[in-house]
This record gives structure tokens, sequence and C-alpha cells, in this order.
């Protein structure tokens, strides 16, 4: 995965407008010039939900604000233990209208898949998980030519009256053929927004490349971040020792084993949740790493309920029960919270739990229909 920025220098060589942007790469250099009256600083981490996360400030004053903004925003990477990043900055713009635009590999179909939103911003996976209809999706062969590309019937119903409609199906069809000719996993743009000031533009850019085909690509070389991690908290728990690869449900999942690990998102998923993650903090893991993954997974605000689940052979469940209380200890939870231990010392390590009034059993099944209950229940309590 690229950089917002990365992705956004990529789109301009295809045509795809974006707005012009200055980059701090340390907190300390000499402010830039002030480009507009009012500005947006951005963190240039590879993941997204960065408002949400505080990775985002608005500055309406930057003679006086852009400073201690910038500042801010290195605080608060270093207190989420993010290593040091460039911070974009881009003027504030006026937005009319957004959309939800991406286009991705679909290697299932073997094809090209346009996906579009009439409703774009943050809250895109909410709409779509409770909107039927709400995401129109189009597939297009591998060798489709711009030419062969018509869109327009796509957007019915879209209350785009007033708007230059046909400067946004050149953009979509624009993000196909770059897919294509670039070898990109995904481009995606969110928001795709009409602004008073400079008409439509690619506010934000998600660009995953496929590294196989890196050969085709010697340009690549010149992007910074390409050898990188993908994702901030993938990159975290690599660093730990740590196998997790982050998904899109708000289930968060913690298993020793590989194996347990994939058989307990295939139970999250048969009862109805949806897991956030892959995590599996090996065998034998201390109570140290099991802390260490749940700092991790309580950095992300999506999650709405989190599961423990340790079948202890190498691993004690004394040591995992262990593991947890310490990181309840330096950091409130205020989601709910699962266990499931089984195996060498499975007894002592409940007993530890539900002294704490944590939720803690050995049967799987018990535990996976508890937490999919609780995920349910929790954001059921954030949106009344």
């Amino acid at each position: 995965m690229l950089r917002e920025f990365e992705g956004k220098q990529l789109f301009a060589t295809h045509g795809i407008p974006t707005l012009d942007y200055l980059l701090v790469e340390n907190p300390g250099d000499p402010l830039p010039a002030c480009m507009a009256d009012s500005l947006v600083l951005k963190v240039q981490v590879k993941s997204g939900k960065r408002a949400r996360r505080g990775l985002i400030r608005f500055i309406k004053d930057p003679e006086t604000e852009l400073h201690h903004g910038i500042l801010a925003l290195a605080e608060k990477m270093e207190d989420m233990g993010l290593e040091a990043t460039p911070i974009l900055i881009e003027p504030m713009v006026t937005i009319e209208k957004e959309i939800y635009a991406s286009v991705l590999l679909d290697r299932s179909h073997k094809r090209i898949l346009l996906m579009v939103s009439g409703t774009g911003g943050v809250n895109i996976e909410e709409t779509a998980r409770h909107e039927v209809g709400s995401i129109v999706k189009r597939w297009f062969p591998v060798s489709v030519k711009s030419h062969d590309i018509s869109l327009g019937d796509m957007l019915v119903g879209w209350d785009l009256e007033g708007y230059p409609v046909d400067i946004l199906v050149g953009i979509l069809t624009r993000m196909i053929m770059m897919v294509r000719e670039e070898d990109m996993l995904l481009a995606e743009i969110n928001p795709l927004a009409f602004t008073i000031e400079h008409g439509w533009l690619a506010l934000d850019a998600k660009v995953i490349l496929d590294m196989n085909a890196r050969f085709r690509h010697p340009d690549w070389d010149s992007l910074p971040s390409l050898d990188e991690w993908g994702n901030e908290m993938e990159a975290l728990a690599s660093r730990a020792g740590i196998a997790l690869v982050m998904l899109d449900g708000d289930i968060g999942l913690i298993s020793s084993g590989a194996g347990l690990a994939m058989a307990t998102c295939d139970m999250v998923h048969s009862f109805g949740g949806a897991p956030a993650n892959f995590l599996d903090i090996g065998g034998g893991a201390s109570s140290g790493r099991v802390k260490k993954a749940l700092d991790i997974l309580l950095q992300d605000d999506d999650i709405h309920a989190l599961l423990v689940n340790v079948f202890g052979g190498i691993t004690r469940c004394d040591d995992v029960a262990l593991g947890i209380l310490k990181a309840l200890d330096e950091k409130s939870v205020d989601i709910p919270l699962v266990v499931r231990l089984a195996g060498t010392n499975q007894d002592l390590g409940i007993r530890l739990l539900r002294a704490r009034g944590i939720v803690a059993c050995t049967n799987m099944e018990e535990a996976v229909r508890a937490v999919v209950v609780a995920a349910g229940e929790h954001k059921t309590g954030e949106h009344s």
C-alpha cells in the first residue's frame, strides 16, 4: 500500500485531479509558506480512518495554528507508537457533493471491478452494510479499452443534476485504465468530491500495487514507502513477532496458532459476526506477547468486542490470563471482552479472569456466540 501523497502522484499522471500539497517531513522543519487561508493536515500513515484516530487536523488560521497543529500530530503519532511519517498539508475546500469510488482487481471473477456509491466519506462502510444497493458494481475484462467503457447509467438516481457528470465519468474511466496499466490491486478515492473551488477532486487516495508486477515498473523504485508494511497496526505486530492481518469486521480476535486463528475466524462468520483481524500470537506465547497483541488491537476504534481464544499446550493459560490482566491494568477497555482458555492451567487462568469480571470459559462455541452477541449489543448501544 502507498501513502496518500504517493497515490495522488500516480493519480495525477493519469489525469485524475487532485489538490496541490506540501509535505513536512519532520516537525522541526521550517514551516512552508501558507498556501491558503485554511488548511488540512493529514498524517501519511498507510491505514484508514485517520480522522477517527485523531490523525487529521483542520487549521483555520495558519499563521497562528500551523506550527502547533504539526507538533500535535507528531505527538499523537508518538503516543500511538507509530513511526514518524510525513504530514501532508492541503488547502481546505468547500465540498458540495461527495461520492465513493474504487477499482480493484477481482481475482475471483478474473476481471476489473468498479464500485461506486452516491454517498462517500468516513461512514461508507456503515452505509454499505445497512443500505442495500447503496454501492453499485460493474465488472470489466482486464483487456478493456477506454472507448469500450460506458458508465453514465451507473450514476442514475444520485442527485447529480447541475454537476458536470461527463467529467465524473471521465475520472472513473481513467481509474479503471490506471488500475490496468499500473498493475494495481486497488485504487480507491473516498471522497471523490465536487468542490466549489476546483470542481471534481480526489480528496484522498488509497493505492495498493501488485508487487508481482514490479519488474514491469522500474519507476516504482522512486516510491519511498514501496517496501514498507501495508498497514501500521500490522507493522507494529510484525516488530513484536506477532502475525497480524487486518480485516474489515468489528470483532477483534487473538488466537494461539494459525490453524486455531483461521477456525476462529470461520466460526465467528458462521454465527453472524465479522472478524476485524487474523492474529496469531504463536505457540508458547508469553504474557508479554498477549499484552502486546491486546495493546495493538485496542488502537482500532472500529472494534466492538474482543475474543481471546487459546488452546494451551506449550502456551500456559494462566500466562495468557496474566497478560490480559496486565493490559487491562494499563489501559481501560470500554468494549466487551470474552476469553476462551483450554489446556494447560486452564482452570487457574479462568479463575484469574472471572475474579476481574471477565467472561471466560473453556468451550470455543460458547465463547464465539458470546462475543458475537456482545459486539452487536455494543454497536447498538453506540448508535442509540
